[in-house]
Parts: structure tokens; C-alpha cells; sequence
């Protein structure tokens, strides 16, 4: 522990708090470790505690003395963390001075203005991941939901640096009471491996069964799955989740969006097996060989060729012709399709006189796990794409580095809308960020999640509205709604690899 965490534990352990119906409790027993959130601003410091009931005026907790407390607080940024914000507020700027008309590029920047604003100055508000959990822990609590820990309360303070020496002065600190569940976290440090004894053989058979049909049920799915956030009680051989601050809302009114049970499930959470070529699970040592593994490929001449994507449409449909050997661009921040020059093999110009936008020319290159919100632990490695950018700002939002080369953005998919796009890593890792390959027979198609899943969505009638999207459930999009109001081809992105001098 360092010398910061060891002066927050101090400044925390003892501190009391009151809660709206003025009960007060006392923080008195960690039960994990400090750890800083600096990924996403406003940046935070977070520890959970043991906390005891000393006032209860109300008479609101008959039978409950001890309870768990969640605390968090406000932090100062890093300079490097400042720094990519101030990177990417010049970016923007300029984005939006040559193409003041496009919506997405003024957004990118006030969030950009907003992340360096809350990375260097007081906020009163908590960060989204808070006001996330508070609002699934009171759904589920206010629909009796027997697997998850009970909402007791939410209150908010004004932090000092007393508690840290990188606390943010005038910042807020949070406080969320939940009930105590009984049993232990089902970490990677506590008997890990009897989990698939457990869970997936048939004793007991409804343990994480019972966690997916009633959580579910209620109209929320968990997303930071790790077994990290699951208590297992061996007294009542049951489950509990424990963390909401990532979470999708399940429309209970379409019963095509509730997730089906599966193998999946349990793989998702780390609690069984995931099929590989030498049949083992992703446990601490896994994903170190994997990412060593990973590593070695990604430095290799093949994974770090560039390459154009070129595509292949064998639909039956009057617009096939539109796809079928174009190839793939960059353009107002998404992947495009745009008519391919049969001599230059570039996009051609603009039927209107103006430049063709520029095409992708990326490579594979791993993401940077460690700073992926919420990741698990350990993080299993994720393979990535990268694209160069267009090097004029006339023609697009970036410019080439200072050394002189093109730069790099990140491929990634809107965790929303499922549009693929490409921007800088902070944006990029808010989002579907991989794992991204090519298809083993041939080396040739792109991948991602092992899948040939990319199809193409006529945004706008004429031959250039073409945006490529990921169709993970092979529906036509159907739960974005996509296919509804425009017109869904599959097809196949291949790979085109090229010479380094031919990089653009």
C-alpha cells in the first residue's frame, strides 16, 4: 500500500456520515483496497468499507446493525491525463473550424472541454458510474430482487485533502449504504478454480441460473462481468451480483432482447472454461500467456503490415453494385464506403470536384487493457485496429504527429448505435474496442469478436451514404432498429495488404 492510500485509509476509518432520513453511520473495517479511477473524468478515488449503525431517529433498520459502504471520491487528474484532454480539444477545435456544420464534431469537443474540466476543477456532481449504481440498486431493491444487496442510501459531501494528498479540495465525496450479503467474493485469489465445479456441473445447477433469470428479469444486465463482483454463500449454495456501475437497460416490452442462458454466461463472468486451441480457462496465468502470446503477434511483420479494406458483396439486391468492390474510408468520424479507382486503387474524387476522403490503411496493434473502464483482473488482451488519419485538416479533424508520421486513431464500435467509427484512445475505450482479427482460412477477412459480423447501412440515397455497423446478433440490427427505415446488405471486408511507402 502506498503512502497516499495508506493516508486515505486513515482519514476514512472512524469518519462519520448521515444519511437524508438522519440516521448516522460509522465507517469502521475495509474490505478492498483503495484504488484511483483516472480512465474517465471526473476522476475518483473508491474503497468499500464495513459501516455501523450509532443513530437511527426513524426507526428505519430494525434488526440491522452493520452494513456495507461504498465510498468515493474526487481526485486531481494526472499531467498526462490533462494533457490528452488538451490534446483532444485541439483536435476538435479544429474539426470544428473547418466543418462547423457537423454535430458530431462539436460534441466531441465540449465532452472534451467538459473531461478537462473536471479533471482540474471541483465537481459537485459524482461521476456517471455512481448515479448508475444508486439507480439500479433502488430499482432492484423496490422489486424485491433477492440476489443483489438492498439499497439503504446515498448521501454526498464536500472532500478535503485531509482524507488524500491527491484528493480534489471542494470535490464530492459519496457514500452508498447497501445491506451486507453473506459469503465471499468469488475473486481470483479465492479459490477460483472450484468455481466451474460449482456453477456449471450440476451441483448446485441454478446457482448463477437464478442470478441471470431474476436480475434480467427486472430489466438490468450487468456488463462488468468478472468474478470480482459475485459473492458466493456456501451455506445456501447462492449467488449475488454486487456491482452496478456498468449496465444496460433491457426493454421488457420486447422480449427479443432479453439475453438467452447460456455457456456464454458463464464464460462472460469467468466461471467457466472458454474453448481454445488447448483447452484451458482464462484464469491470471491464461492471460498473461495470452497477452505475451498476443504481444509476439502483434510485433510480427504480418500483424503489423498496413493494409486497405476492400469489399466484397454477394447480396441479392438492385444495390449490390453500390458495395460490391468499393472500398473502405475514413469520413466525418465513421468507416464509409466510397467508389474505388480501378487504376489507383484509392478512392475515387468526389463527383461534386471535391478530394476523396481518405482510405483506412491500418494494421492490428493491442489495446491497452489496463485502461478499459472496469475491466476485469486480470484483463484478458484484446487485439485492436488502428488507422492512419487524414494528415490535412482541410480534409479531416487531425494532422500528422510532430515526428512526421501519420497518426493513429483507433477503430472501435458505439456501444449505442452500433456504428464503426475511429477516434483518439480515450474515446475509443468507452466503447467496443475489439477484439478485432482476420479469418483463419485465408488471412484475408476482417473480424471482429471472431466473426464476420460487419454489414453496411445505406444512411443516405445516392451511391456515397454507405456506413459499415456491426450486426453481432445477425438480425439486421434489429434491436437499434436499424433496419426498419434503411436498407442492410452483408458483406465481407477484405484485406488489401499494402507497401509501407504506399501508407497514407
Amino acid at each position: 500500500m502506498s503512502e497516499s492510500e495508506e493516508e486515505a485509509d486513515k482519514g476514512l476509518l472512524g469518519a462519520c456520515f448521515s444519511l437524508k432520513d438522519g440516521s448516522m453511520w460509522q465507517v469502521v473495517e475495509p474490505l478492498s483496497e483503495l484504488k484511483y479511477q483516472r480512465n474517465i473524468s471526473p476522476f475518483e478515488a473508491r474503497q468499500v468499507f464495513t459501516c455501523v449503525l450509532r443513530k437511527d431517529p426513524a426507526h428505519r433498520y430494525t434488526g440491522i446493525q452493520e452494513a456495507v459502504v461504498k465510498v468515493k471520491y474526487q481526485i486531481r487528474g494526472t499531467q498526462d491525463t490533462i494533457s490528452e484532454y488538451e490534446d483532444d480539444i485541439r483536435m476538435w477545435a479544429l474539426a470544428v473550424e473547418e466543418s462547423p456544420d457537423n454535430e458530431r464534431f462539436a460534441d466531441n469537443l465540449a465532452d472534451a472541454q467538459e473531461g478537462l474540466r473536471a479533471a482540474i476543477e471541483p465537481r459537485y456532481t459524482p461521476h456517471c458510474y455512481t448515479i448508475n449504481e444508486v439507480q439500479a440498486l433502488k430499482h432492484l431493491t423496490a422489486e424485491g430482487c433477492a440476489y443483489t444487496p438492498q439499497f439503504l442510501g446515498f448521501t454526498l459531501y464536500t472532500v478535503d485533502d485531509e482524507i488524500d494528498e491527491i484528493a480534489m479540495p471542494g470535490g464530492y465525496i459519496a457514500f452508498l449504504v447497501m445491506t451486507k450479503l453473506p459469503g465471499r467474493s468469488k475473486s481470483y485469489d479465492y479459490e477460483y478454480w472450484k468455481l466451474p465445479r460449482l456453477l456449471v456441473k450440476p451441483s448446485p445447477p441454478g446457482a448463477m441460473l437464478n442470478i441471470g433469470r431474476n436480475v434480467w428479469a427486472l430489466g438490468i444486465d450487468p456488463r462488468d462481468r468478472a468474478t470480482r463482483n459475485i459473492m458466493w454463500d456456501e451455506e445456501s449454495k447462492k449467488c449475488y451480483i454486487v456491482d452496478f456501475e456498468d449496465y444496460e437497460v433491457i426493454d421488457l416490452e420486447k422480449p427479443e432482447e432479453m439475453p438467452s442462458f447460456g455457456d456464454w454466461v458463464y464464460q462472460s463472468w469467468g466461471l467457466a472454461a472458454i474453448p481454445t486451441a488447448i483447452g484451458t480457462s482464462v484464469g491470471a496465468a491464461e492471460a498473461i500467456r495470452q497477452q505475451d502470446v498476443l504481444d509476439e503477434e502483434a510485433e510480427s511483420d504480418e500483424r503489423q503490415h498496413p493494409f486497405h479494406l476492400d469489399v466484397y458483396c454477394d447480396a441479392q439486391s438492385r444495390k449490390r453494385d453500390e458495395v460490391h468492390g468499393s472500398m473502405v474510408v475514413l469520413k466525418d468520424g465513421k468507416l464509409r464506403l466510397w467508389p474505388q479507382d480501378p487504376k489507383t486503387k484509392l478512392p475515387k474524387p468526389h463527383p461534386d470536384g471535391s478530394p476523396a476522403p481518405h482510405p483506412f490503411t491500418g494494421f492490428y496493434y493491442p489495446f491497452p487493457v489496463d485502461e478499459l473502464p472496469n475491466r476485469p483482473i486480470p484483463a484478458v488482451p484484446v487485439l485492436g485496429l488502428v488507422s492512419t488519419v487524414p494528415p490535412d485538416p482541410k480534409h479531416s479533424f487531425s494532422s500528422n504527429s510532430r515526428s512526421g508520421k501519420p497518426k493513429l486513431n483507433w477503430v472501435y464500435v458505439d456501444k449505442h448505435t452500433r456504428e464503426v467509427r475511429y477516434g483518439p484512445r480515450t474515446e475509443a475505450r468507452q466503447h467496443i474496442i475489439g477484439p478485432w482479427d482476420w479469418t483463419e482460412e485465408d488471412e484475408q477477412g476482417l473480424t471482429l469478436g471472431g466473426e464476420e459480423s460487419l454489414v453496411v447501412v445505406e444512411e443516405e440515397k445516392g451511391g456515397y451514404g454507405w456506413a459499415i455497423y456491426y450486426d453481432q446478433e445477425d438480425n439486421r440490427l434489429k434491436k437499434y432498429e436499424v433496419g426498419k427505415t434503411k436498407r442492410v446488405l452483408r458483406c465481407s471486408l477484405e484485406r488489401r495488404v499494402i507497401d509501407e511507402e504506399d501508407v497514407v
